[in-house]
């Protein structure tokens, strides 16, 4: 269970540390019309760097996989270990935690960056998908779940990097509306 997990972690970063080149590619087309062919060296360079960042993520996730068994082992005997009568509130509380921080994430992402109030399936998708690999994994032996708050902070670094780490010249997609302001 862990190393698919692992895998996913890695790509997730992999995929996510992208979205800046590949926001930046866009923006820079939308304004000249034109593919910057001069600036792919760079770019090359970028997607380099990240895929051995990613590399050294996934090292390091290997690396510490022993710990992250048992820690997942552990908090999956905890589990099963839980009283009957307090697992009908535990199921009700997980599912208002995980309802609040998808509703919390739709509109926090809408208020970063304007696309995502017009695209919010976006979002909801994103959380229907984790909370449904999280249910279908809720009959494993060893659950990580613990590995879901460094995805939940990265998710809040990248955005926040992206909206206010960055100079809006060349990131002007990022703050294109899809419909016209009269």
């Amino acid at each position: 269970m862990t190393r698919p997990y692992t895998r996913l972690l890695t790509f997730a970063y992999a995929g996510s540390a992208l979205t800046p080149l590949l926001t930046l590619i866009g923006s820079r087309y939308e304004m000249d019309h034109v593919f910057p062919w001069h600036a792919v060296p760079g770019y090359a360079l970028y997607v380099i760097e990240m895929l051995l960042a990613s590399a050294g993520v996934r090292w390091l996730l290997r690396r510490s996989e022993n710990a992250v068994d048992k820690m997942g082992m552990e908090q999956a005997a905890f589990l099963q270990d839980l009283p009957e009568r307090y697992v009908r509130m535990g199921i009700f509380g997980a599912a208002a935690l995980s309802l609040f921080l998808e509703l919390s994430m739709v509109r926090w992402q809408a208020t970063v960056f304007p696309f995502f109030a017009f695209y919010k399936n976006f979002s909801i998708l994103a959380c229907f998908a984790g909370l449904g690999l999280g249910y279908a994994t809720s009959r494993e032996k060893r659950i990580p779940l613990f590995l879901a708050l460094p995805l939940f902070c990265w998710q809040f670094v990248l955005l926040l990097g992206l909206r206010y780490g960055i100079k809006s010249g060349p990131f002007a997609s990022l703050s294109i509306l899809p419909f016209a302001n009269n």
